[in-house]
């Protein structure tokens, strides 16, 4: 009888990450890193490696590439996940690694009337998402990929509802702040520009 072939480590981390909710980004860049560690230690696998292997990686990325420290810490980030969550390996934070350097600035800020000349000049579509990602908070991924609509739940039978004041239990929203937010956000919109355009006039 054929024998089931063991799955492959990528596919292993792929499910992982599904069984994490985690985002299609955060998805990509893990395997991403995850297949640079290996090919970096010439296609060993993770079990032969450890610490210092991700240590000489880091200090790579720190030295020789330059990378900023969001970009090595999301490198650790995802060996730390394949080391604790696929493969089932406690393992420590490497102390000896070299961390990159955060830069000594600070972020440049939009005032509001840079952000509303910019946003005058967008129109339909990319105007809406736009206006949304600046008001709401909503990550780009989250404005375009909307989530999936949960089921209804099934209103409860008429004898659980209080004999005195007949009033059913109270049902939980179905609703999340950034649905809310999704939704009513295009009439504030509207309603902005013509408090605007009134007092441009």
């Amino acid at each position: 009888m054929p024998t089931d072939r063991p799955r492959k480590l990528l596919d292993q981390v792929r499910e992982a990450i599904q069984r994490k909710h985690y985002s299609p980004r955060t998805a990509e860049s893990y395997v991403h890193w995850i297949k640079r560690f290996i090919f970096f230690h010439h296609k060993r696998h993770p079990n032969e490696l450890d610490e210092p292997e991700i240590e000489a990686l880091l200090t790579l990325l720190a030295v020789e590439e330059h990378v900023a420290a969001s970009t090595q810490n999301q490198a650790l980030s995802a060996l730390l996940f394949l080391y604790r969550v696929v493969l089932k390996r406690e393992i420590d934070l490497p102390g000896n690694a070299l961390r990159a350097q955060k830069p000594q600035r600070l972020p440049a800020v939009l005032s509001r009337d840079e952000v509303r000349r910019i946003l005058s000049l967008m129109t339909g579509t990319h105007q809406l998402v736009a206006r949304l990602l600046y008001g709401s908070g909503l990550r780009l991924m989250e404005c375009v990929r909307p989530p999936a609509r949960r089921p209804r739940r099934a209103q409860p039978p008429r004898s659980t509802m209080n004999a005195r004041t007949h009033v059913a239990p109270p049902i939980r929203s179905r609703f999340t702040n950034r649905t809310t937010c999704a939704i009513m956000y295009p009439v504030l919109v509207i309603s902005a520009r013509r408090r605007s355009s009134s007092h441009f006039h």
